[in-house]
């Protein structure tokens, strides 16, 4: 009789703890979740976002520049061929005005010809690395993905890669000689208008999400503190 008693006054937890599965977790409690820092961002939210936001402007900048530096470039090249220095002088006063709005249609078209092979390629590796999982199977899925289905952008992208190669040559080779100066000026243009582009536009949407939690979080914990020092003023008045 004993024994039945205290089985019958045990708690309701002791017994749901009994029949509950040793892999499962217990039920999130309803309400405000404490800030978590996604899995991206292993650092200051603030410092993330203001990091990627530096990396969009440089981005941003160098994609400027490349299309500026290729107007120059194809432009020295219109300027320094046989037939303009063949014209008089009134008609090279005509064509350089037409030159001018030449090189800066071509500037602009073969860098967006650049820019939306970039983003493609990337959106492209993103969707079969998901469905394959493994990141060289991805590259091959992508490089026939891309052969197969986009062959037009595939061919305007190259020729626009060429071009805007040729235009950062000719524009660098105006200043300098020295092969290094040509090299590295060509490889950093080339980073921070693509790769370095797209990164950063990544981090600055996984930052911004995080940082706008983590002030979420603040504003919660602000105002739990002042409503116990609300409640603790209610005790003393009491």
């Amino acid at each position: 009789m004993r024994q039945r008693t205290q089985q019958q006054q045990r708690s309701p937890d002791t017994e749901s703890d009994k029949t509950r599965k040793p892999d499962e977790q217990p039920a999130p409690s309803k309400g405000f979740q404490p800030f978590q820092a996604n899995g991206s961002v292993h650092h200051p939210p603030w410092f993330m976002y203001g990091l990627a936001n530096f990396g969009v402007g440089c981005g941003i900048i160098a994609n400027f520049w490349q299309p500026f530096t290729s107007v120059v470039a194809f432009f020295n090249m219109f300027v320094q061929g046989d037939v303009y220095k063949h014209m008089d002088p009134h008609s090279q006063g005509n064509a350089t005005a037409g030159a001018l709005a030449v090189s800066i249609g071509m500037a602009i078209a073969f860098q967006l010809g650049v820019l939306f092979f970039v983003f493609r390629v990337h959106n492209e590796f993103k969707e079969q690395k998901v469905k394959v999982g493994d990141n060289m199977q991805a590259v091959k899925f992508t490089a026939v993905q891309m052969i197969s289905h986009h062959r037009l952008l595939l061919g305007w992208s190259a020729i626009s890669f060429a071009a805007d190669t040729v235009g950062d040559f000719t524009f660098i080779t105006l200043l300098t000689n020295d092969p290094i100066l040509i090299l590295g000026y060509t490889l950093s243009l080339y980073a921070l208008s693509t790769i370095v582009l797209l990164a950063a536009l990544e981090r600055q949407w996984v930052a911004k999400i995080a940082l706008e939690n983590w002030r979420a979080f603040k504003a919660y914990t602000r105002l739990m503190s002042l409503k116990v020092q609300a409640a603790l003023a209610r005790q003393e008045d009491n």
